[in-house]
């Protein structure tokens, strides 16, 4: 009976100044939102990341040498030495980058498209993984076959809901049919290939030996232990086979370039992780404002109610009772501030999730532990800020109040 009192007496103290409690509410669901919000962002951020990890493999390397027909190039034979010569990898293969290329079918057209013409070995590869079909094997590589396999971009502005494959399109007048369809990557990712084009490469000389092209690699190490040597002999084999690159490199422009997803992944880790500790730090300023604001509102209407304790305590309340309704208003205010906040992020949470895929904002995470951790922050913050306030009140001396003014 005690403790409804104490919670009775609580209500009435907020409602009798309820636009200053109002606003001390919003004071902390400002907060509280923002921090969860904030949160929930970073989390949603981290995962993305994760993923585009995974969906690219941590023992990956990626080789490209010179550039478009310029000084300093690579071809398939070096490729093929680097196969056979660097033991560590469990898988390499060369991918000849034509450039791009208009596709149409049945008078549909597609402009921008990227050619590429990679070795079969590319599709033992962990980042290359079909939606439908198949790849194409060594045999159609050697028969000259005219197949390819496209992207999730081509097949739905081209094709829409009906099935590419089997179908025939054309590659710059040139007839191909699709026999695979490859899964839709995360744009953001190193290495998407929604936008791409696969054909077999000895097609690919015969069909269009004059365009421009670009010998790049694509590699896997065994084990990601490997990946400092795999870069090191890998390095050491092209500069062995190309004498002309250790002279450009001696002069200020290594043709070489040795891309190590690993390397990369740090990188972005360590990003991700100083903007996480960054919003942290911007959430905690935000309800310590709060926080405030909160012991801030309580020391006034400590002052304020002085005759009213006074009278209380003369009355027979003990300084416990005193004590729990200060902390009650404070925990009404915070509670109620914190539970609109998570409400209002929650709302935020939602309407990014459904934003585009173009504007390229991560879908926030927002986990139930998320959730109990801001109606617990808001409990903490009511008596951290209330408790000094109601230890005021209740020592407060009741014949001095009586006579306050």
């Amino acid at each position: 009976m005690i403790i409804l009192e104490v919670i009775r007496m609580a209500v009435r103290g907020v409602r009798a100044n309820l636009l200053r409690s109002l606003l001390t509410t919003l004071g902390i669901a400002v907060g509280v939102g923002c921090v969860v919000t904030l949160i929930a962002y970073s989390s949603g951020n981290t995962k993305q990341l994760l993923e585009q990890f995974d969906s690219f493999g941590t023992k990956s390397i990626s080789v490209s040498v010179g550039g478009w027909n310029g000084e300093g190039e690579m071809d398939l034979e070096d490729v093929q030495a680097l196969r056979e010569q660097v033991d560590v990898l469990e898988t390499i293969a060369g991918v000849v980058e034509l450039g791009a290329v208009d596709l149409d079918f049945n008078g549909a057209v597609k402009a921008g498209v990227n050619l590429a013409a990679a070795e079969t070995q590319f599709f033992e590869m962990r980042t290359s993984e079909l939606q439908s079909g198949n790849f194409y094997s060594i045999s159609d590589d050697l028969n000259l076959a005219s197949v390819c396999v496209i992207g999730s971009n081509v097949k739905d502005e081209l094709f829409m809901n009906r099935s590419p494959l089997g179908q025939t399109l054309l590659i710059e007048g040139k007839p191909f049919t699709v026999i695979g369809v490859l899964a839709k990557k995360d744009e953001g990712g190193h290495g998407g290939n929604n936008d791409t084009l696969m054909v077999p490469p000895n097609t690919a000389a015969v069909e269009f030996p004059l365009r421009e092209s670009r010998v790049n690699a694509s590699a896997e190490v065994k084990d990601v232990k490997y990946l400092d040597y795999a870069e090191m002999r890998i390095r050491e084999i092209l500069n062995d086979r190309h004498p002309e690159f250790l002279l450009m490199a001696s002069k200020g422009s290594d043709p070489v370039n040795i891309w190590v997803f690993n390397d990369w992944l740090k990188r972005r880790t360590a990003a991700a992780n100083s903007m996480s500790r960054f919003l942290l730090v911007i959430g905690i300023l935000c309800l310590t404002i709060g926080a405030v604001g909160v012991m801030n509102i309580m020391l006034v209407a400590v002052e304020e109610r002085t005759l009213e304790i006074g009278l209380r305590k003369a009355l027979g309340a003990t300084r416990l009772v005193i004590i729990g309704q200060f902390l009650s208003e404070a925990l009404i205010v915070c509670l109620s501030g914190g539970a609109i906040g998570l409400g209002v992020a929650v709302i935020a949470c939602e309407k990014m999730a459904a934003m585009p895929d173009e504007a390229n904002v991560p879908d926030p995470l927002l986990s139930q532990q998320l959730m109990v951790g801001a109606i617990l922050v808001s409990l903490v913050i009511a008596l951290a800020s209330g408790t000094w306030p109601a230890v005021l009140a209740s020592s407060t001396d009741p014949i001095e109040s009586l006579t306050y003014e």
